[in-house]
């Protein structure tokens, strides 16, 4: 695609290529000026690392920046305060478990399932069994039909609450 010529530098070419024409005709003859600089080269990757290792080492490549200063390290957390972080949590578990555990005794009675008890709670299935440890709570054992070891369980369980 070319570019549109801008209408001021339009003008512009025309006058130098009249003053060219003139100069010409009146017995001019135009020379190649040298500008002293050398050819440029074309560089591979590893020709221009070796040029600006090379501009390095002459000076004259500008200073490098100064590295952004480190952040302080922070202060090593001691043991109390980990302990107590840690105990604090812990305590505000087992407050959350400590409400659960109503729903979870009602839902145990209706002979409802650890995993259908942990759906409705919106909790995992471990969380309902510890639930269920810490407050003494019996959670039903389903038997399936083909399973001798889930069979041999609620006999004891039932052995159990007999006995």
């Amino acid at each position: 695609m070319r570019p549109t010529p801008d209408p001021i530098k339009v003008g512009e070419q025309a006058g130098i290529e009249a003053a060219v024409a003139d100069f010409m005709r009146s017995g001019g003859s135009i020379q190649e000026f040298d500008s002293g600089c050398r050819p440029i080269k074309n560089y591979s990757w590893r020709d221009q690392g070796d040029a600006s290792w090379n501009a390095k080492l002459a000076g004259d490549l500008p200073p490098k920046p100064a590295p952004a200063p480190k952040p302080k390290a922070k202060p090593r957390s001691l043991q109390r305060d980990t302990k107590a972080a840690t105990a604090a949590r812990s305590t505000a578990l087992k407050q959350a478990r400590d409400k659960m555990a109503g729903a979870v005794r009602e839902l145990a009675a209706l002979n409802v399932s650890r995993n259908k008890i942990a759906e409705a709670l919106e909790v995992s299935a471990k969380t309902v069994g510890r639930i269920a440890d810490e407050h003494g709570i019996q959670l039903p054992l389903h038997a399936r039909s083909g399973t001798r070891q889930a069979k041999a369980n609620a006999e004891l369980r039932g052995r159990a609450d007999q006995g």
